[in-house]
Order: C-alpha cells, then structure tokens, then sequence
C-alpha cells in the first residue's frame, strides 16, 4: 500500500483494490403520500484503495437514501464489475488520484443513454464512495475539496439546511409530532419539513398547525407531498386541494381563493418551462433551479447572519 503525509499530500497511482456492498433493511412502520417504508432497504458501498493515512488504508463509503430500495443487483451485476475491471491509470486525474468523473465513464460503459431510472441510485452510491476515497486520500473535508475543485473560490462557512420528518406513524398523534418538531429545535434547526398528501386535508391541516405552533412563522415550515401530484395534474391536482388552505396556514393571513385562471396559468408556465422531451434537457433544467434555490438560502443565511 501507498502512504502519504501532509494534508494535501499527492499520491502517485492511487488504486482501488476492492468493492464491497451490502444490503441493509432500514424496514419501518413510516410512510410518505406515496409510499410506505415496510420492507425499505439500502446498499452501502465501501471502495478500498490501496493509500494509507495515518497507517490505515483509505476506505470511501456511500448508501443510498431511504425511498429507494437497494440497487444490490445494479451494482453487483454490472456497475462494480465494471470499476473493478477497468484499467487503473484510466481512472486517475492529473495528480494520481482516483478521478470520480472517469470512473463514472467506466461504470456507465456500453449502457444506453437516457431512462436512468434505479441506474441512477446504483452509479451514484459508487459516486459518493469515490468521493469519500479521494477526499480522505487529499486529507481534507469533502465539502472543502468539492468547492475548491468547482468552484475555485473560498468555501461557504455556513450553510442552510433543515431537519426533515413528520412521517405518517400508526398511532402518532399531535402530541407526537409536536414533540418531534422541537427536538429538531432544540438540535438547533430553524427549518423543519413534513409530509403532507397522506390524508385527509382536514387532518393535514390539524397536522400543519400543531408543528406551527412550535415553529412559529410558515417561513421555517416546509412541506413534502412526495410526488402524489403528478402528470397529467400536477400543479392544478395539487392548488386545487392545498392551495387556499395552506396559504392561510403558512402565511398566517386571510384566506385567498386560488381562481380558476390563476391555477391554468400556473401550469401553463410550468409547461412552457420545463423542457417537454428529452431526459438530458429536463435534468439540466432542474439543476439550475435547484442550485438557484441553493443560492437563495445561502444569500438567506447570511443575511440572517449579519
């Protein structure tokens, strides 16, 4: 094995030297709008290379998050054969170093462009091992070595973030949820997000107002349907049965009908948005809103900060 001193040492020809992954149940009783989380499990990935730090070999590790099942036969059939079989200095940047960005060329080898689906959540657990791996070997945080390699400025000390939760329970009352929302509270999260879309409006509105009563404004509550409002509805299914309500809720203010002309327009701005064909096209699009939205909560908090 290679070892390296300094925080930033180089390393010449990093290599990975095993792919391991198993199959962990994360079963539980919670569920969304859409989903229940009875038989969840995840795959949890660990990537060994042969670098040494501080006389242990550098392991990067990834999972996949909860809502999608493990992509154990993804992964073992096809992905890490893959990795494993590929030439080790095809794999690696101009320091040595394994390049995450190669290794995902090698892993999607001879896979045909477009429907992603499950394929995604399989090359992206092996995704953030690489990164894992690469950032250890550097011997530095990976949220320092993704900023300084993309963004080629100072890091953001600060960052916004929220605590989410309010899952549907057998048996969770008020009380509970409250007393759920305050934890994340007292843990220091300003924001919390819930799930709504998994009952009636009337209990979703009762469900709203108790975590309001500890989160105060509408401005730190943020709620998740979970894509129970889908095409060919969308954004009308979704206005017609949440829009009034939750104005009045999260806003704290007089209620405010939704017209009929307002939600058409809505979602004819929505239409003419979102690109209508072309996985890539829609992707993009919904990077750029959400790095927009990472932006405005970042500009958020150091406002809040000042």
């Amino acid at each position: 094995m290679l070892s390296i001193r300094g925080p930033n040492a180089i390393v010449p020809a990093m290599k990975i030297v095993a792919t391991r992954e198993i199959t962990v149940p994360i079963a539980s009783a919670i569920r969304n709008a859409y989903i229940d989380f009875s038989q969840m499990t995840a795959s949890v990935v660990a990537i060994v290379t042969d670098v040494k730090r501080d006389g242990k070999p550098v392991i990067g590790f990834g999972f996949n998050s909860n809502g999608r099942y493990a992509p154990s036969g993804l992964l073992r059939e096809r992905f890490i054969p893959r990795l494993e079989k590929a030439a080790p200095e095809t794999l690696l940047d101009a320091a040595g170093l394994v390049d995450p960005a190669k290794a995902w060329d090698a892993m999607m080898c001879n896979e045909k462009p477009g429907g992603h689906g499950e394929r995604s959540v399989a090359v992206g657990v092996l995704d953030m091992a690489l990164w894992d791996a690469v950032a250890k070997a550097e011997g530095v945080p990976l949220w320092r070595l993704l900023a300084e390699r993309f963004r080629g400025a100072p890091v953001d000390e600060r960052a916004w973030v929220y605590a989410a939760g309010g899952y549907y329970y057998p048996g969770k009352d008020l009380e509970q949820l409250r007393a759920e929302m305050r934890s994340y509270r007292e843990r220091g999260y300003r924001c919390v997000k819930m799930k709504i879309g998994g009952a009636s409006l009337d209990e979703d509105r009762r469900r709203i107002e108790a975590v309001l009563q500890i989160v105060g404004s509408g401005d730190n509550l943020a709620v998740d349907v979970n894509g129970r409002f889908n095409a060919p509805g969308g954004v009308v299914d979704y206005v017609e049965r949440y829009g009034t309500a939750l104005q009045a809720l999260l806003a704290g203010g007089e209620r405010k009908s939704w017209s009929g002309e307002l939600v058409a327009n809505i979602a004819a701005e929505r239409r003419d948005a979102v690109p209508a064909s072309g996985l890539a096209a829609r992707q993009i699009w919904r990077d750029r809103r959400l790095m927009a939205l990472l932006r405005h909560k970042q500009q958020a908090a150091r406002e809040i900060g000042d």
